[in-house]
């Protein structure tokens, strides 16, 4: 009889859940953007992280991009899969 792998109950819900971020570049740089984990609309300023423009781009596109270079900033909702590849 084989082993069940499926992922437990708790498992599934923590994959599913969703997370607010907000992007923007950070001041006097053109290629380094700062995510803010936002937790019901509020920023948390503890979770503050820079990345290369360059892997936002390639993680989600040219929509997101769009966002940064016409409004300065994007929003995003990502699953915790997604958060964790950003860290």
């Amino acid at each position: 009889m084989a082993a069940d792998t499926s992922p437990t109950r708790e498992e599934a819900q923590k994959m599913q859940q969703f997370h607010d971020i907000e992007c923007a570049w950070v001041p006097g740089t053109t290629d380094r953007v700062r995510f803010i984990l936002l937790r019901h609309g509020k920023s948390m300023k503890s979770q503050v992280r820079e990345l290369a423009v360059a892997r936002l781009a390639a993680m989600f596109g040219r929509s997101l991009m769009d966002d940064l270079y016409l409004r300065g900033r994007a929003r995003l909702r990502l699953s915790e899969r997604q958060l964790l590849e950003l860290a």
